[in-house]
């Protein structure tokens, strides 16, 4: 029956590729690097090459149908977790596999058949993300990355990881220069995600602080006049 599945699938996706314009050999060159990807998968924990690893972790990236379980973004975290281990600051990818571990979780709250093992994927990359912490704790890239990648959930999903990226976000504002422009970006992300969870005086003061640093900046005005009692 897998073989059957495989087939047809298989099949699908030639016929799908053939009509984005990819030549039968483009086809083919793609379903080789899919088992050489494979193949890197079964032997993911012995893997040192972190190269071999971003090269595949892209691949299933343009690829999802091909992943061992399609669509699930498993592959992409798992090689992720993987390079993790060999490269602690990598900061982006911290980003990267934490987004990909809320996105399986927003998915399933959506719609829980879509992905049935999201349940605990947003507590998952909460967990990684406090982990890279440990490990950078005196990145302001990673505080940024880390701030970034929450801030959507928050204002689209779910509010209670706001502790989570205002820390971060404060540690990024502490680490960074004032000559740097993600300065400015951070307070009024702070600011904003404060108004979001309706601590108000906090939001005030950061988009006020955005003003000690950028005196005309429209956004941080805008939203002090939309504060006025």
């Amino acid at each position: 029956m897998r073989a059957l599945y495989l087939g047809i699938f298989l099949a699908a996706f030639f016929s799908y590729k053939a009509d984005a314009g990819m030549s039968r050999e483009a086809v083919e060159a793609v379903l080789d690097e899919r088992d050489q990807c494979e193949q890197v998968l079964r032997d993911v924990e012995r893997i040192r090459n972190t190269q071999k690893l971003m090269t595949c972790m892209d691949f299933y990236f343009n690829n999802p149908m091909l992943d061992p379980e399609p669509a699930s973004f498993n592959a992409i975290i798992r090689i992720g977790y993987r390079i993790l281990e060999l490269e602690p600051t990598n900061v982006p990818l911290y980003g990267n596999v934490s987004w990909m571990l809320w996105s399986k979780w927003a998915n399933w709250k959506r719609d829980p058949s879509s992905m049935p093992d999201g349940e605990a994927k947003l507590q998952e990359a909460i967990t990684l993300l406090e982990n890279g912490a440990r490990r950078n704790p005196h990145s302001a890239d990673f505080f940024v990355e880390a701030g970034n990648t929450l801030a959507p959930i928050i204002f689209n999903h779910d509010t209670s990881v706001a502790p989570h990226a205002i820390d971060w976000y404060q540690r990024a504002d502490g680490l960074l220069s004032l000559r740097d422009t993600r300065k400015v970006r951070v307070r009024l992300n702070l600011g904003h995600i404060f108004r979001k969870v309706d601590r108000i005086s906090e939001a005030r003061e950061s988009y006020e602080s955005v003003l000690r640093i950028d005196p005309k900046n429209k956004v941080a005005l805008r939203a002090l006049e939309q504060l006025k009692p």
